[in-house]
């Protein structure tokens, strides 16, 4: 029998969330352990859940972050037997932890010396906060934090921010939406001031995008490196969007990396949808102010923009074109090289000799 105080039932859009963490986990992994200066790598999940969680469609049970991760950082340990492999998984509900446990044991059975997993019931802020720069200073990390609604620590994640590491956060962006008009508790209140360290009088009614705007502000802020920080929307069956997923990183091949793997989830789209299409967008992109991160775009939202920076250019070379994409804060030409000149051919045509782009009379 299935036990409901450590399984969650989850739609669509916490599956393809599931995918898009897994994903980037591995390839971040092995394009680290590549690195002979890398001594190792951690994976962080501080609030991990049980491992396992029943479908909503489908009623089956299906495997989590945790477990997904455990399997694909095994297959890497063991590829890399010269490097360390460390996973931590904590949530506050020690139930699920024991069934974590369980379910991770044939794993650890398996495993070889390099690849170790920790597991705790702790407070995730206390849990983060043991965490200190001797100890994580020699390996690279990558800290998922998904907490309860919007309850962001950020003295929490100060130490990760500001190490040779990358945090993602999941904002659920929706939660002070549905919430802000009601009488709320005065701790509800504090978690939203906290969160956005802003008081709550001044959040009641700004407009959805600037709850996105004040997370990256107060990212960009705390952060005493440069940030590169890139946000995936995600939608529910109605396309309403219900949260983002926010990946910080000091370093541009992480940036490029982690929008590549979400555009290919999402089908050539910068969303992660979970039914049907999110609608076109059809903006004047003469701005990067004119980016909401919140937003879908679609690679025609891409090209059109391509033809705005670059057409009165008259010749270009392509990788002008692919450099440019991959340093924007939304759209990214890594893995979608192919699509994007067959765009500038087919849509628009441009011809393309030697690798030039060649504009003239594009408008």
């Amino acid at each position: 029998m299935m036990n409901n105080k450590v399984l969650d039932t989850v739609g669509n859009h916490t599956i393809n969330k599931f995918k898009l963490i897994t994903t980037y986990t591995r390839d971040w992994a092995y394009k680290l352990l590549n690195y002979s200066e890398c001594d190792g790598i951690i994976f962080i999940d501080c609030m991990c859940n049980s491992g396992k969680y029943i479908n909503k469609d489908t009623g089956e049970l299906i495997d989590g972050t945790a477990i997904l991760v455990a399997i694909e950082l095994l297959h890497a340990a063991k590829k890399y037997p010269n490097k360390t492999v460390q996973l931590f998984f904590n949530d506050y509900n020690e139930d699920r932890i024991y069934f974590l446990r369980n379910q991770l044991s044939a794993i650890v059975l398996n495993a070889p010396k390099n690849y170790k997993i920790h597991l705790s019931s702790l407070d995730s802020s206390f849990f983060l906060k043991r965490f200190t720069n001797n100890g994580i200073k020699n390996s690279n990390t990558l800290l998922i934090y998904d907490p309860y609604n919007v309850n962001i620590d950020w003295k929490a994640l100060d130490l990760f921010i500001n190490t040779w590491g990358e945090v993602i956060i999941n904002h659920m962006v929706s939660d002070i939406i549905r919430n802000r008009s009601q009488i709320l508790k005065k701790d509800v209140i504090e978690r939203y001031e906290n969160s956005y360290l802003t008081e709550f009088d001044n959040l009641v009614n700004i407009p959805k995008g600037e709850f996105q705007v004040k997370i990256e502000t107060i990212i960009k802020r705390i952060s005493k490196k440069n940030a590169f920080i890139s946000t995936v929307p995600f939608y529910i069956k109605t396309n309403i969007q219900i949260y983002n997923l926010i990946h910080i990183s000091h370093s541009s091949k992480g940036f490029i990396l982690f929008k590549k793997i979400a555009w290919k989830l999402g089908g050539g789209q910068s969303a992660i949808k979970e039914k049907g299409k999110v609608a076109n967008l059809k903006l004047l992109l003469d701005e990067e102010d004119n980016f909401d991160c919140e937003n879908n775009y679609t690679m025609e939202d891409m090209m059109n923009h391509v033809i705005m920076v670059f057409a009165d250019k008259g010749n270009v070379h392509i990788n002008e074109i692919y450099e440019y994409l991959d340093n924007h804060p939304i759209f990214v030409a890594d893995g979608f090289k192919k699509d994007i000149k067959i765009y500038l051919k087919k849509v628009y045509d441009c011809r393309i000799i030697n690798d030039v782009v060649i504009f003239n009379g594009v408008k």
